[in-house]
């Protein structure tokens, strides 16, 4: 069997983390003995978590401190039921490699024995569900008691598979506001066709109907888009601090990060501006990056890892742990 560096890696977690499976263990038991790399890397991880059980792993933050606040809510996901357990695959530096460690047994006790987390003394978190508030402030929840159709004024509302569409009337321009909570991606189907996939934590404000001349939505957070084609009316995407043009398109937004605005795109053609208009063209496979320092610069971008979220996967690399734990933060809702 041939296996790749980060698949490698992972059976090493799972047999630190004491939740390999006999015959994966008795793989890498092999692989250990007759590669030299594979046992060099055996060795710097387990050194790296007697390291940090011994008390050498001390970044800015205290990750034990850090850790024992969130652990119960791995052990206790607050994704919905109807979704799977995210799987956060953690490729980063050996010096977290406590955390990705203990994560790991965390995630992978609560995806195999329910049971044993009702009887535990883990304090239950509550679940968050995602909203749409309407004009009027009124704030509808998507929960399970959620009916699959209903009606709000001339708009009928349909649920299904964590997906939100709808149907009302052309001069319908309310705006609505829908909100992700952390730990819940969901997707949203616009009334042009135009497909919407929002990750956790995130917040799109559009209008019940678009006019003839334009398509304009805000975006806080991220999102992928999968605009319905119309040459007559341009689709515009606004985010804090950048605007996406596009006609018909597929492309990823992130503004998690407020320093960083970056926009992927898959196919089709988009053009990205700043708020003096300074503007740049992408092609697919390429992503832009807007800081306000910086401004625009762009770069090829890896799909996979891009939109692995999408999947409920996240991939770290030589990631510092200031930015991992705002991923933790976004998916567990936790400090």
């Amino acid at each position: 069997m041939q296996l790749n560096k980060e698949e490698i890696r992972i059976l090493i977690i799972e047999k630190l983390a004491g939740s390999i499976e006999p015959a994966d263990d008795l793989l890498i038991g092999q692989l250990i003995n007759e590669h030299d790399d594979v046992r060099q890397m055996w060795l710097e991880m387990s050194e790296a978590l007697r390291s940090a059980e011994s008390g050498g792993f001390n970044p800015d933050a205290d990750p034990q401190q850090q850790w024992n606040r969130i652990a119960p809510l791995l052990a206790n996901p607050i994704r919905s039921s109807e979704r799977h357990v995210m799987a956060i695959r953690i490729m980063a530096a050996a010096s977290i490699l406590a955390i990705v460690v203990t994560g790991y047994l965390w995630l992978r006790s609560a995806k195999s024995s329910a049971k044993s987390l009702e009887e535990s003394s883990i304090a239950k978190v509550k679940i968050k569900v995602p909203t749409l508030r309407l004009p009027n402030n009124q704030v509808l929840e998507l929960n399970s008691n959620t009916q699959k159709k209903f009606r709000v004024g001339d708009a009928v509302f349909e649920i299904d598979n964590n997906t939100l569409s709808y149907k009302t009337g052309t001069g319908n321009h309310d705006q609505w506001i829908f909100s992700t909570p952390p730990g819940i991606d969901y997707k949203i189907e616009l009334s042009d066709g135009t497909a919407i996939w929002l990750n956790a934590a995130t917040r799109l404000k559009f209008p019940a109907s678009f006019g003839t001349a334009i398509r304009e939505v805000d975006i806080d957070g991220e999102a992928f888009f999968n605009v319905a084609e119309n040459k007559k009316s341009f689709f515009i995407v606004h985010t804090p601090a950048t605007e996406v043009l596009v006609t018909g398109t597929r492309f990823n937004v992130s503004t998690y990060d407020t320093n960083k605005i970056q926009t992927a795109l898959v196919e089709g053609s988009v053009t990205v501006r700043n708020r003096i208009k300074r503007e740049i063209k992408l092609k697919p496979g390429y992503e832009a990056e807007f800081t306000g320092e910086a401004g625009f610069s762009t770069h090829p971008f890896d799909s996979v890892e891009v939109l692995s979220w999408m999947k409920g996967i996240y991939y770290f690399r030589n990631t510092p742990l200031k930015e991992l734990s705002i991923v933790i933060k976004r998916w567990y809702d936790v400090d």
